[in-house]
Formats: structure tokens, sequence, C-alpha cells
């Protein structure tokens, strides 16, 4: 997939963190704006349109003055990348005028709209592809769009498959949605409903519980996972019922 470009207009350099770059990644820890710019005393800016760093020789920035030097000319050697045609994508073109995650959606006949775009208070999961309501998606600062880029129940999925292959356990990809449907939202350890409404972190909201615990050798698969309540699931804890 292509490399994600720093979100300060017209800078085409990698993401480091919260959507910058690594140069205005500390121009905003230092000076709290990605944008500044020190101006050294007496410096003036470039003549190059559209550039704004300062003087060093013949009217020209120390980029501008070397490539004329060595090229003579301050023209990019560069070719110009174009971008993805979906608004907001930052992304390089790769086909029928999208990127490559975008093209490969427009090929699936899936949704072209962007993981952080929020449409009816929904938003679209990045691992699932489905639509989810935006209390779906954990708060993450990290992130320029303030949430997570996958549900929660992806997430969760994520988060166990990882600890799974850490002890060389069987594992697959568990939807918790549908392990919910399966059991028909009722909670295997006290047999009492699991109301939908209830979110994280009430102690009747919806997890799934493996019926051999991971640290036991259980597995992360369908046949080993039943729902139960957040507040069952923790009682129960690495134990493996009578």
């Amino acid at each position: 997939m292509s490399i994600i470009a720093c979100s300060v207009d017209g800078c085409e350099t990698a993401q480091r963190c919260k959507g910058l770059c690594n140069k205005h990644y500390l121009r905003q820890r230092i000076h709290g704006d990605p944008a500044h710019r020190f101006k050294p005393e007496g410096k003036q800016v470039c003549s190059v349109a559209g550039c704004d760093g300062f003087c060093v020789g013949k009217g020209l920035c120390g980029t501008h003055y070397m490539r004329l030097k060595r090229t003579g000319t301050t023209d990019d050697p560069r070719p110009i990348v174009q971008a993805c045609d979906i608004p907001g994508c930052r992304r390089k073109y790769y086909g029928l005028g999208y990127c490559q995650m975008h093209y490969l959606r427009q090929r699936s006949g899936l949704d072209l709209r962007l993981a952080r775009d929020v449409i009816e208070g929904k938003r679209q999961c990045t691992r699932c592809l489905v639509l989810h309501p935006v209390e779906a998606f954990g708060v993450s600062e990290r992130l320029s769009g303030g949430r997570n880029i996958y549900c929660s129940s992806c997430l969760s999925d994520i988060g166990h498959s990882r600890r799974a292959a850490k002890r060389a356990n069987r594992y697959e990809s568990v939807s918790r949605d549908t392990v919910l449907e399966r059991d028909s939202w009722t909670c295997h350890l006290c047999a009492e409903p699991i109301p939908p409404e209830a979110a994280w972190p009430d102690p009747l909201s919806a997890s799934m519980d493996h019926v051999i615990p991971l640290a036991k050798g259980g597995s992360h698969t369908y046949d080993n996972v039943k729902s139960a309540h957040l507040t069952c699931n923790i009682r129960k804890g690495a134990r493996i019922p009578a």
C-alpha cells in the first residue's frame, strides 16, 4: 500500500505521528504549530514562486541555489506524483484515478469513503469494512481522526490473535458480533441475557470468553469462544469451569 503523506499542505513526506512527518511533528511539539518557521534576522524569502525558504545566495534558498548550481535551473527534476481522486486522500495514484486502497475497494464494489469519514453517525471499519456507529470506535489521541480505525470487535480480535500467536496456540479471525448472534446474546457463565445497549465498561456489556483460556493453551477459534457478560468474564479469569 502507498505511503500516507504528511497532512501539512504541500508536504509529501511520509507521516511519522499524528498525521505529520518528522519535521512538522517536531515543530508541533516544540512550537505548538507544525507550520512554524524561524526567520533569521535580515534574511529574505526565496524568490522562487511558492517557496518559503530563506535566501542563502542569489536570492535563492539553499535547495534552489544548489539545484541551479548543479543543473542550471531551479525547476524540480522529480516527476509530479498524481494523487488519488478521493477528496482528502493523499495517497499516490494507482489506477482509474484512485490510490491502491480505493482502487481495490472500487473493483470489489465497496464503499470508497475514508476510514475517518463519518456519514450519518457511522464510520467504516478498515478491517471488516462494515459500517458501525462512531461509538464503536475507541478514542485514540495518536490518530488525526481522534478514534481508532478498527471497530471494537476487530480490535478485540486482533489482541486475542496476538496473544494466541505469542503462545503458539491455534487462532483464526473471530467476530464478536457473530459470536453474540450465535449464542443469542446469552452469557454462557450465568445463563442471563446480555443487553445489546450496554457498552464497555458496563459490567453487563458483551465480551468474548475463551472456554479454555489462552493462558492454559486454549485456541482463539469459534469452537473455544462464547459470549459472556464483562463482569462474568473478569470474575472467571484464567480458570477452566468445572
